[in-house]
């Protein structure tokens, strides 16, 4: 077992390099839902295309409407959306039809309405585009059946070259699996419902090449929905994200009630950002595709090129804190290593990435930010460069000589009275212009100290910081 620790960021810092490029495939269901949002609003994460999973527990046509909504609740546009095959790669595995009639009814809640910029575009062939094109490395967050990502990898398999990872959500390696237990008339208590849908589909993706993450239910067991966390997220819900995951526990809160409900896909989601979040270990899996009570169960391969990176454990506090703070858009960071993964079956290494910033939940707020900052440091630059503070003489930088004829004179205000630094032009106290030309009253003349270089009042004679004579 390889814990990741002095290799992984903290959960404060670990926001993973800025504008990094995510791909997300997805069937949409509650916990895709979760996950996608998470992402969304997490900093520094650049969703650059979403797929739906056409054998997952949605049908196309309301899992693009529904993904196009999650991506106007999180205040963004023009993310394209596309969605693939409604078939396996091989084999007939489906989703019970009342699972997916309720995720095509958005579990009975409403999204705001979505733009898509790809209209008519396959799911292979968005990522298939949006892998090629990408000026650097993307991450690939599978959250269902892995038809779509492996059918991209079958067309063109040297896409694995620009992927820097994929995140697969799926499988039981030593645990029971949870299709047997659904309830649902299938004998099988070894595999999890991702991988049994496509079997065929993930041994397409442990033999690409490519380097695997895999999350499964190994890791997921640890982070189970609670009624403890419902009770949290439903006094701390500031954020329409927020609010719209707390009115989806709401109605599966029967799930998780019962103990049958986990953070599977927001935990894959989270790891991908903070690598510290779970343990892992380095497998070599394949998955039994043959029909029976065993198809879809992930089991060790004689073969050492089929290595993946598993999660084997999580830190569920900590987890549950990154989830909702990233949710409410309160995430900070200050200067911070990020970092890198390498191939699963190297060591993974922090590469320098080092970077002051403040952490804003979205580049907008950072603009913000940044320009607030600059108007303010321009403002008090130019108040320093006129005025001294009310009340206040400014001494010159320089003391003058003991042989000065005649010490610095300030210049009293014609209307108020008040006595301002020598060379001002506006009243400290009301603003009025000094002009330089009127002539000061006498009486108000003051007296800078040639030795220490304190200005003192009209008519001194001593200087009242060191008592020196002023003549």
């Amino acid at each position: 077992m390889v814990p990741l620790s002095s290799s992984s960021p903290d959960v404060g810092n670990a926001l993973g390099p800025l504008g990094t490029s995510y791909l997300i495939d997805t069937d949409m269901a509650a916990d895709d839902m979760m996950a996608i949002l998470y992402l969304l609003q997490r900093p520094y994460v650049d969703v650059k295309g979403i797929t739906v999973i056409g054998t997952g527990e949605t049908h196309c046509a309301p899992g693009i409407e529904h993904a196009l909504g999650l991506v106007a609740l999180a205040g963004l546009r023009d993310i394209p959306v596309a969605c693939g095959r409604e078939m396996p790669l091989r084999g007939s595995h489906a989703f019970p039809g009342n699972w997916r009639a309720r995720v095509d009814g958005l579990y009975g809640q409403t999204l705001p309405k979505g733009r898509n910029p790809a209209q008519n575009v396959k799911a292979v062939d968005l990522l298939t585009s949006l892998v090629s094109l990408s000026p650097q490395k993307v991450i690939l967050i599978a959250l269902g059946p892995l038809t779509n990502v492996a059918e991209m990898l079958q067309a063109t398999p040297s896409l694995v070259n620009n992927i820097e990872m994929i995140y697969v959500m799926g499988g039981a390696l030593h645990v029971p699996g949870n299709v047997g237990s659904s309830g649902v008339g299938i004998s099988n208590k070894v595999a999890e419902w991702n991988i049994y849908i496509d079997p065929h589909a993930a041994n397409v993706v442990f033999n690409s090449g490519a380097s695997v993450t895999l999350v499964p239910l190994d890791a997921t067991n640890y982070v189970p929905f609670t009624t403890t966390f419902y009770e949290r997220i439903n006094s701390d819900h500031k954020s329409q994200a927020t609010s719209f995951v707390f009115q989806l526990l709401t109605e599966i809160r029967g799930s998780f009630e019962w103990g049958a409900y986990y953070f599977w896909d927001p935990l894959a989601a989270a790891i991908s950002t903070d690598q510290s979040l779970a343990t892992f270990q380095t497998e070599t899996p394949t998955v039994v595709e043959k029909e029976g009570s065993e198809s879809g169960r992930i089991i060790k391969s004689a073969d050492d090129r089929r290595a993946v990176r598993v999660a084997v454990s999580a830190d569920a506090s900590r987890f549950e804190q990154t989830f909702l703070q990233t949710l409410n858009d309160r995430l900070m960071t200050t200067s911070t290593s990020v970092s890198t993964l390498e191939s699963p079956t190297s060591t993974l290494t922090a590469a320098p990435f080092t970077t002051t910033v403040v952490g804003a939940a979205s580049n907008s707020k950072l603009l913000i930010l940044v320009f607030a900052l600059a108007v303010i440091i321009t403002v008090v630059a130019a108040w320093r460069r006129g005025l001294a503070p009310t009340g206040h003489l400014r001494a010159p930088s320089s003391r003058p000589s003991a042989t000065t004829s005649e010490p610095p004179q300030g210049i009293a205000c014609q209307r108020c009275g008040f006595v301002n630094r020598p060379g001002a032009r506006f009243c400290t106290r009301d603003r009025t212009s000094l002009a330089p030309t009127v002539a000061q009253p006498e009486q108000l003349r003051l007296s800078m100290c040639a030795s220490c270089g304190t200005v003192n009042g009209p008519n001194a004679s001593f200087c009242k910081r060191c008592s020196r004579s002023l003549h």
